[in-house]
Protein backbone atom coordinates (compact mmCIF):
# COMPACT_ATOMS: atom_id res chain seq x y z
CA UNK A 1 0.00 0.00 0.00
CA UNK A 2 1.14 3.83 -0.76
CA UNK A 3 0.47 7.20 0.06
CA UNK A 4 -1.83 8.55 -2.18
CA UNK A 5 -0.01 12.05 -2.09
CA UNK A 6 -1.73 14.03 -4.75
CA UNK A 7 -4.73 13.09 -2.79
CA UNK A 8 -3.30 13.92 0.16
CA UNK A 9 -2.44 17.52 -1.29
CA UNK A 10 -5.58 18.23 -2.93
CA UNK A 11 -7.36 17.55 0.72
CA UNK A 12 -4.52 19.23 2.31
CA UNK A 13 -5.10 22.24 -0.41
CA UNK A 14 -8.86 22.55 0.40
CA UNK A 15 -8.31 21.77 4.22
CA UNK A 16 -5.79 24.96 4.57
CA UNK A 17 -7.80 27.30 2.82
CA UNK A 18 -10.92 26.66 4.72
CA UNK A 19 -9.54 26.78 7.74
CA UNK A 20 -7.85 30.35 7.03
CA UNK A 21 -4.36 28.47 6.94
CA UNK A 22 -0.74 29.62 5.13
CA UNK A 23 1.52 27.02 3.59
CA UNK A 24 4.93 26.64 2.40
CA UNK A 25 4.13 24.57 -0.54
CA UNK A 26 7.98 24.20 -1.51
CA UNK A 27 8.54 22.75 1.74
CA UNK A 28 5.22 20.79 2.11
CA UNK A 29 6.18 19.08 -1.52
CA UNK A 30 9.45 18.23 -0.25
CA UNK A 31 8.61 16.74 2.62
CA UNK A 32 8.81 12.97 2.97
CA UNK A 33 5.08 11.29 3.76
CA UNK A 34 6.24 10.25 6.90
CA UNK A 35 7.02 13.62 7.85
CA UNK A 36 4.29 15.59 6.44
CA UNK A 37 1.94 12.90 7.75
CA UNK A 38 2.93 12.91 11.40
CA UNK A 39 3.17 16.34 11.53
CA UNK A 40 -0.64 17.18 10.02
CA UNK A 41 -1.39 14.62 12.48
CA UNK A 42 -0.24 16.76 15.31
CA UNK A 43 -0.88 20.03 14.50
CA UNK A 44 -4.72 20.11 12.43
CA UNK A 45 -7.32 20.44 14.93
CA UNK A 46 -8.85 17.21 15.34
CA UNK A 47 -11.14 16.01 17.67
CA UNK A 48 -9.57 14.03 20.71
CA UNK A 49 -11.04 10.77 19.13
CA UNK A 50 -9.63 11.21 15.88
CA UNK A 51 -6.63 11.79 16.99
CA UNK A 52 -6.85 8.59 18.88
CA UNK A 53 -6.92 6.96 15.50
CA UNK A 54 -3.88 8.50 14.11
CA UNK A 55 -1.95 7.17 16.75
CA UNK A 56 -3.68 3.83 17.06
CA UNK A 57 -2.61 3.43 13.03
CA UNK A 58 -0.09 0.68 12.42
CA UNK A 59 1.46 1.88 9.09
CA UNK A 60 2.65 5.66 7.32
CA UNK A 61 -0.16 4.42 4.83
CA UNK A 62 -3.27 3.85 7.20
CA UNK A 63 -2.20 7.02 9.49
CA UNK A 64 -2.45 8.83 5.31
CA UNK A 65 -5.29 7.57 4.80
CA UNK A 66 -6.94 8.86 7.79
CA UNK A 67 -5.66 12.27 7.81
CA UNK A 68 -7.00 12.82 4.20
CA UNK A 69 -10.20 11.22 5.12
CA UNK A 70 -9.89 13.55 7.97
CA UNK A 71 -9.50 16.44 6.31
CA UNK A 72 -11.87 15.65 3.74
CA UNK A 73 -14.76 15.23 6.08
CA UNK A 74 -14.58 18.68 7.30
CA UNK A 75 -13.93 20.47 4.02
CA UNK A 76 -17.40 18.56 2.80
CA UNK A 77 -18.97 19.19 6.33
CA UNK A 78 -18.11 22.67 6.09
CA UNK A 79 -19.64 22.97 2.40
CA UNK A 80 -22.99 21.11 3.26
CA UNK A 81 -23.44 23.17 6.42
CA UNK A 82 -21.76 26.60 6.02
CA UNK A 83 -20.82 26.81 9.17
CA UNK A 84 -17.11 28.47 8.78
CA UNK A 85 -13.79 27.96 10.24
CA UNK A 86 -13.16 25.46 13.01
CA UNK A 87 -12.07 27.84 16.15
Amino acid sequence: SQVNRDRLLMALDAFFKQQGYEADWKTVENASNESLITTLAMTCPFAPSEKQALLEAMTTEDRAEIVTALMEMTVLDDTRTGEGRVQ
